[in-house]
């Protein structure tokens, strides 16, 4: 089997990630979105990421997704230290929460035009922005 059917409730903003051969080597790829748009209101999604071994668990980022037919954000809430996150996880500043897809379920319309927009906050002022690339699909 090559591949695996997915169902999507109307609404929902999944995170996937590039797969890797090791459970540490994924850790460190880019990931996307997929947006299955919702005609009765905005979707939403979460992201949550630690180190992925320890029990005790002092340092990790949820990125909260919301979108409706025009706007998709993301809210990050860092509880720790997102540099402890990053070298616990082996990853390099450059590879460290790169978006590098978009994928929108539901377009009844031509994509004309995609942008990124970043805002920093005060926790996020030192690192990479969380939106590298934005790219959707068509019908």
């Amino acid at each position: 089997m090559d591949e695996i059917g997915l169902h999507l409730r109307a609404g929902s903003i999944i995170p996937v990630q590039d797969p890797g051969v090791t459970t540490p080597e994924s850790r460190c790829n880019s990931f996307g979105l997929i947006y299955s748009l919702n005609s009765q209101g905005p979707g939403t999604g979460k992201l949550y990421i630690d180190d992925g071994e320890s029990i005790q668990i002092n340092d990790f980022i949820t990125i909260t997704f919301t979108a409706n037919k025009n706007r998709l954000t993301a809210i990050p809430v860092i509880t720790g230290d997102m540099e402890n996150i990053r070298n616990a996880l082996g990853c390099s500043e450059a590879n460290f929460l790169t978006m590098n897809n978009l994928e929108i379920l539901g377009v009844e319309s031509d994509i004309v035009q995609v942008y990124a927009e970043v805002k920093r906050t005060d926790d996020w002022d030192d690192h990479r922005p969380l939106t590298s690339f934005l790219g959707g699909t068509g019908p």
